[in-house]
């Protein structure tokens, strides 16, 4: 595997992760344009590690294009934009994985050996210093950022702010707060171990300083009789993540799933098989 190109909107970033690449022995372009990467006809596959609210937007252009594409969670934020991308998907030759890494994680993979029968109850937490660590105000950039693509695929387009190209996540136009950020990480893996679909019932209750949720509490109920109580804090003061299966607890192995993960998606590309999480 060679990466080919870097593609950022911020300049001292674009060069940063090109430094890194080449320091591991990549010849990789720089492109300040997304379009431009996914024109390049030496790109096979692209990862798209953006905001929540561009994933849409440059995956489906990716997959017109004839790009493989590992996309981050949550690959979207609206069903219409769900339907669209799963249609790009099943109408194009290409591979998708989305970044759902307990599919590919060691640990889920084994706990799913060893969970049998029908599961009951679920029970989950999870907090991120990832609100907490955000900071408003009296930041300037001291490098060029590219602020009009990196508003590609927003709902609404705004004249250059610092503030909401380093502090997204308070606008609730670019994602889901808490919910989306961590919840449907979380979820997903659930619903690896436990096989559940569609919902019966969701109840949600939610704290926030902000525009977007940072606390939240949501109650599940799934044909079958599973039931899931989910807490979420983005503004912690520490990570941690406690899922019990019944009596078993899951531990958490973030790094490892996501390098298991990747490697997966690149297998499904070598083998032209479907990788773990794809959009269907």
């Amino acid at each position: 595997v060679r990466i080919g190109a870097v593609c950022e909107t911020y300049e001292p970033r674009m060069f940063g992760a090109g430094a890194i690449a080449r320091a591991r022995g990549h010849k990789c372009r720089y492109y300040r344009l997304y379009r431009d990467l996914i024109a390049d006809d030496d790109i096979d596959a692209v990862i798209v590690a953006t905001p929540d609210f561009s994933h849409h937007t440059i995956t489906l252009d990716a997959l017109k294009a004839g790009k493989h594409v590992y996309v981050e969670q949550p690959l979207c934020l609206s069903w219409a934009q769900g339907v669209e991308l799963l249609k790009a998907e099943r109408e194009s030759k290409c591979v998708v994985q989305v970044g759902s890494q307990r599919r590919s994680s060691p640990i889920y993979l084994e706990a799913l050996k060893r969970i049998s029968g029908p599961v009951r109850t679920v029970r989950a937490s999870r907090s991120s210093t990832s609100l907490r660590a955000l900071k408003r105000g009296g930041v300037k950039l001291p490098e060029p950022l590219n602020f009009v693509d990196w508003q590609a695929g927003a709902v609404q387009r705004v004249p250059l702010s610092v503030d909401r190209f380093l502090n997204w996540r308070y606008y609730p136009e670019y994602g889901g707060g808490a919910v989306a950020d961590l919840g449907c990480h979380v979820l997903d893996g659930i619903h690896m171990l436990t096989g559940a679909t569609y919902p019966l019932s969701v109840k949600a209750t939610a704290v926030s300083r902000l525009d977007t949720v940072e606390r939240a509490t949501i109650a599940i109920e799934y044909p079958g009789g599973l039931s899931v109580s989910l807490a979420l804090n983005a503004a912690a003061r520490d990570e941690q993540e406690i899922i019990t299966v019944e009596r078993e607890r899951i531990p958490r192995d973030a790094e490892m799933a996501t390098r298991a993960h990747i490697a997966n998606f690149v297998d499904a590309i070598r083998s032209h098989q479907a990788p773990r999480a794809p959009i269907h």
